[in-house]
């Protein structure tokens, strides 16, 4: 009967259920509700599609594929790949299909009860949107940490999974109808007022693993504690060279040490990087739970570790005190930051000091404590000035942002959001690191050999216009076209802000670049003004510098050159970049859901703030402590338009505007952890 029917099909466009029961010659209502049962398995099947009180085959239709917005009524708009205009969808054809579906359509014909437009039904659904809710049981349903979700989470009888009222879990959708979701809850976080259950729950949307699986445990227990004799065999021994590590009071895996020196008019930089390659091998359940995490993720006062902390805090860390394998790059640096000889080699190193950013500055501000450090860190902050001006030099922009630091107590509770402090020993790590992970770039792309790059593309014309947009609402005009500013022209324009503006200025244009990424093609870095740069410098935490110190062990202490390694490189450039975005995407949301959090209990207090943003809906101001919340336009008087052209809200009878940039006090009237929203309003003169 399946087959009769197509054949029919074929020949006819459109049938009605009458129009098919004639052609197959169905005198009785047996076979009647046979035809509509065999009608409905090809509907089922996507055979044929049912448009109105018509059905055809759906190879007589123009399908495409899109993704679906479903509005309240039921109705919906499809965004088809390549077409300008949105395919309407009418709610009997919506088909429980929801909002960001991707979803295969067929164009209605025009003779269909909905008029002569295009109209389309969907057909199929190739990708659901809702693959995973977090949120909060009730006993019966999930209220959904994604305010997005706008459908009921209904959870049926027995798949509760041992959660009661007051359970933060993790479910999988079980069906999905036009105006609710059926769910299974799989996991448990904790109640929902459980220390850290808000941060896990954000790792949970992003998918974020934050539990190493047995088979990782079960292989750490084969590495050592400590370097064995075994391990020192063919690494040039720097254990009496005077090394130390630099990183914050809190830090517990140690990538980097460092050693300076200085003879006959040049600088001798030893940029020592943990040797995580030596114990994390290819292929190893460590290997693949590493490349899967991409990085580590810092949220708020919980870090979710790339390697288990058996790794990352010990063998695979450079505490004070212990031998530890190194990759060492070797740098001879003139007066004028030219690096005139380089060596990367395998080594054994032994940190003398564990330094803090806050003790390395006390010494440079005259503190006598360690007096025998004076000489390498006086030297490292010189070394670090001479590289700096050399960046700024060949253009390296220089943009100062503010980062916030979430400071919480044990119950996980944000007592204190301020910006992070940045000295100059925080200067002098970031520019030997920068300089090392240039040389290291440099050396292997001179060998013609696959490597793993990390790039910044040119600014797009069109983020460059909105760049041109911002500068001249804050009265900069920098006189040129958008696509003929250079890294020098925005070096001077950004000189031009006044300082107290320097930082929420410097986050907005930050937008309007490119992100940068991981390669296999050595395309440059836009940002720093380098022709060559990787990541060499932190394997920890980041599996693109792992990758990097494998392509070094074999290139340059095994003498391997095999070029097969090349597609894979470009695997693990591909993916190390989405989970990079992703690990950023989770930390911002994390740092907004702390900071509502903080300020649900100041609601009311006065601050003082700079406009970060304005749309045509508001202004986004950022205080002082780097917090940032919105003033709705409905909430402030006078009638205020706004001018896409210079991105500001201007009032056209009195001709008062805000912009970028400007002072404002305000009032914090409303805040919402859990929709992580801070509302302001400004404070009444």
């Amino acid at each position: 009967m399946k087959e009769k029917i197509l054949t029919y099909l074929k020949t006819k466009k459109r049938a009605t259920m009458h129009d098919i029961c004639v052609a197959l010659n169905v005198k009785n209502k047996t076979d009647a509700n046979m035809v509509k049962k065999v009608v409905k398995e090809l509907l089922d099947t996507n055979k044929i599609i049912h448009a109105g009180d018509y059905y055809g085959l759906i190879e007589n239709f123009t399908s495409y594929e899109g993704i679906i917005e479903v509005k309240e009524a039921g109705y919906g708009f499809v965004t088809v790949d390549g077409l300008s205009k949105d395919i309407f969808i009418p709610a009997d054809y919506v088909n429980d299909s929801h909002t960001n579906d991707r979803v295969r359509i067929v164009l209605l014909p025009k003779y269909s009860k909905y008029g002569e437009k295009d109209e389309g039904c969907v057909v199929e659904i190739l990708e659901r949107n809702i693959k995973k809710i977090v949120g909060v049981f009730d006993g019966k349903k999930i209220i959904p940490d994604d305010t997005k979700i706008d459908y009921e989470i209904r959870v049926n009888k027995g798949q509760e999974n041992g959660a009661v009222k007051g359970h933060k879990v993790v479910a999988t959708p079980t069906s999905f109808h036009y105006d609710y979701i059926t769910a299974r809850i799989d996991k448990i976080l904790g109640h929902v007022n459980d220390p850290h259950v808000d941060i896990l729950s954000i790792c949970e949307a992003y998918e974020i693993p934050y539990v190493f699986p047995e088979a990782v445990m079960d292989e750490i227990k084969e590495i050592p504690d400590h370097v064995l004799d075994s391990e020192m065999e063919g690494r040039v021994d720097y254990r009496e060279l005077l090394t130390i590590t630099i990183d914050g009071d809190d830090a517990k895996d140690l990538d980097d040490g460092i050693s300076v020196e200085y003879k006959d008019d040049k600088y001798i930089l030893y940029v020592h990087i943990m040797d995580v390659s030596h114990y994390v091998l290819e292929d190893s359940e460590i290997d693949k739970e590493a490349f899967y995490r991409g990085t580590s993720c810092y949220l708020a006062d919980t870090v979710i570790p790339m390697l288990p902390h058996y790794l990352s805090n010990g063998i695979c860390s450079l505490n004070g005190g212990v031998d530890r394998l190194c990759i060492t790059c070797k740098m001879v640096i003139d007066k004028k930051g030219f690096v005139i000889d380089s060596h990367i080699e395998p080594t054994i190193i032994h940190s003398n000091y564990r330094m803090t950013y806050k003790n390395v500055n006390k010494i440079l501000d005259g503190d006598s404590i360690y007096p025998d450090l004076h000489e390498l860190v006086f030297n490292s902050r010189d070394l670090a000035k001479i590289l700096k001006n050399r960046r700024i030099i060949n253009g390296s922009i220089e943009f100062e942002t503010a980062e916030p630091k979430i400071i919480c107590d044990e119950k996980g509770y944000p007592i204190e959001i301020k910006p992070h402090e940045r000295g100059v020993a925080e200067s002098i790590i970031e520019e030997f690191m920068l300089i090392a992970n240039q040389t290291v770039a440099k050396t292997i792309k001179n060998m013609n050999l696959p490597f793993l790059y990390r790039i910044h593309e040119n600014p797009d014309p069109t983020k460059m216009a909105q760049m041109v947009k911002i500068l001249k609402g804050l009265g900069i005009n920098p006189h040129k076209k958008a696509d003929q500013i250079s890294q020098f022209d925005l070096q001077k324009l950004l000189k031009t802000v006044p300082d107290d503006k320097k930082c929420v200025t410097n986050s907005v244009l930050l937008r309007c670049m490119m992100k940068a990424r991981y390669s296999k093609e050595p395309l440059g870095h836009y940002g720093l003004a380098f022709q060559d740069y990787t990541h060499f410098t932190s394997p920890i935490r980041r599996y693109p510098d792992l990758t990097v110190h494998r392509l070094l062990r074999k290139y340059l202490f095994d003498y391997e050159y095999d070029k097969s390694y090349y597609t894979s490189i470009e695997e693990i450039a591909d993916w190390t970049s989405k989970t990079e975005r992703r690990a950023v995407d989770c930390e911002r949301d994390v740092d907004k859901m702390k900071s509502a959090e903080y300020m649900e209990s100041h609601i009311g207090e006065e601050y003082t703030g700079l406009i970060s943003g304005i749309t045509s809906y508001g202004i986004y101001v950022m205080l002082d402590n780097t917090i940032e919340g919105m003033i709705s336009l409905h909430s402030i008087k006078g009638k205020y338009i706004y001018n896409d052209e210079f991105m500001q809200l201007t009032n056209p009878y009195s001709g008062h505007s805000f912009k970028i940039g400007d002072k404002l006090n305000v009032v914090c009237v409303k805040a919402s952890k859990a929709l992580s929203q801070i509302d302001f309003e400004i404070k009444e003169e």
